[in-house]
């Protein structure tokens, strides 16, 4: 399952730089359009400190251990509100992350975290009611960051919790139902963040710590569902400038890739134990390359998209990469016109891609279309068709794609704004729409499974999810 979220509307600090580059020109030689990511920043070895991994194995009792996470007791509480009164207990476990103390939930058999009411209004739709212990209602308590996967067979959810009145972010990682699995959460001053990504049976934390007047300090939790392995906690190897964006960090087989801001740049580490730090694509300041966004995970490989600009020939472009997340990017899928091809998804059964026609601006065109492939890693092997036409003219910041469906949020211009699902079938070429109306603020498409599309939602002009929603699909 590939997934990505960020602000559907155009960027303005992008559109700033490619108009330094098309609009206004540039004096300086900035390379050759052609060019990918691979001439824009050779791969990084990690340091002779590649990183420092640790098994938290504490001397505590924690019954979130991994054979409850195996499922064996994922209905633990039955469909009925049991465990939603419960407050979730947390224990120190060895070792920190990034400055950052860590705790471990350590009653989630008896805990629910949420569960289903139907959506008012909405046919096919059920949101969250959420434990009032896990999160408040007080303004700001939120879900942030989350991911949904049934890669395994089996659904899982995982995502990130702020509430002003905890000392710092949670993690949870639950069944479809709300019972809880396991848990994390990290403390520190002045404040931890964090956000998770979950991959069949592994899911990943990245933690941060942004001490006043320096770089952040990074690190992450690596953890299994199955098993009884304790989690490994490690520390990135050096600190860094700007931060991760907790969407686009996605969970590949070997290698857990993690997207940073300014400057833009794709780094990653062992999948295993976090060590083996690389960065393996950067921009540069003067071009081709000079922005790197929204990477997918295949498995062994991941795709994102990179604007590439000739500011000697005023031309800029859009291409979809690839990377085993060590070796520089090469091409993936090119346009032969001036349509960019961007936000790739994975689909397991193909790949697809927005492909925009006649650029008016950074990330609007004159038209939009939806496009496929049947999936292969080696790029002469791809068959790309067009799979529709899309009815806006942007491609959107927020979608997710799994089990041969793409699906993306989009916003209405209709006065009040409106949130509009779209839902492709890349294989029969059809879409499904689903209209959320004015009421409703739909922001983040956390997962697709064979049976639900999972988003976060909120009441409108609020910022925050306030809810994760589930739609029925056909």
């Amino acid at each position: 399952m590939s997934t990505s979220s960020l602000a559907a509307a155009p960027s303005p600090r992008l559109l700033m730089v490619v108009m330094a580059f098309v609009g206004a020109g540039c004096s300086c030689s900035c390379g050759s359009q052609a060019a990918s990511g691979s001439d824009a920043g050779a791969p990084t070895d990690g340091s002779a400190n590649e990183g420092s991994a640790s098994d938290a194995s504490a001397d505590v009792s924690i019954d979130a251990s991994a054979d409850v996470a195996g499922d064996t007791a994922a209905d633990a509480l039955g469909d009925g509100s049991a465990g939603m009164n419960v407050a979730p207990q947390w224990v120190t476990i060895p070792g920190k992350v990034a400055g950052c103390e860590i705790q471990r939930l350590s009653n989630a058999q008896q805990l629910r975290v949420f569960q289903w009411e139907p959506c008012p209004g909405i046919a096919g739709c059920e949101r969250t009611v959420t434990n009032p212990n896990v999160f408040s209602n007080v303004d700001g308590a939120a879900y942030s960051m989350g991911a949904v996967s049934d890669d395994s067979g089996i659904t899982r959810m995982g995502f990130e919790t702020g509430d002003p009145a905890h000392p710092g972010p949670e993690v949870y990682y639950t069944t479809e139902d709300g019972q809880a699995i396991d848990g994390f959460r990290a403390l520190g001053q002045p404040v931890c963040a964090a956000g998770t990504t979950i991959r069949g049976d592994r899911r990943a934390m990245d933690v941060a710590l942004f001490p006043q007047g320096t770089p952040g300090q990074f690190g992450g939790i690596l953890s299994s569902y199955v098993g009884n392995a304790p989690p490994v906690l490690f520390d990135l190897p050096q600190a860094q400038v700007g931060g991760p964006s907790g969407f686009d960090n996605p969970l590949g087989d070997t290698r857990w890739v993690w997207t940073w801001a300014e400057p833009e740049r794709l780094t990653s580490v062992s999948a295993v134990d976090g060590t083996d730090f690389r960065e393996f694509v950067r921009v540069q300041p003067y071009g081709p390359l000079i922005f790197v966004e929204y990477p997918v995970t295949t498995g062994p490989l991941f795709l994102f998209h990179e604007y590439l600009v000739d500011a000697d020939a005023g031309t800029a472009t859009a291409i979809i990469a690839s990377s085993d997340g060590i070796a520089a990017p090469t091409p993936y899928l090119t346009p032969t016109d001036d349509s960019f091809f961007i936000l790739p998804g994975y689909a397991g059964t193909h790949v697809a891609w927005v492909r925009g026609l006649h650029p008016t601006d950074v990330d609007t065109f004159a038209s939009v279309e939806m496009w496929a492939s049947p999936y292969s890693p080696n790029p002469a092997d791809l068959k790309p068709y067009k799979a529709d036409d899309v009815p806006f003219t942007y491609g959107s910041g927020s979608y997710v794609a799994a089990h041969g469906k793409y699906a993306a949020i989009y916003g209405t211009s209709q006065t009040p704004p409106t949130a509009q699902i779209l839902i492709w079938n890349l294989a029969s070429k059809t879409r499904q729409t689903i209209n959320m109306g004015p009421d409703l603020a739909v922001k983040t498409a956390y997962g697709l499974t064979q049976s639900y599309l999972y988003v976060g939602s909120a009441p409108p002009n609020t910022s925050a999810n306030k809810w994760i929603m589930r739609l029925k699909l056909p």
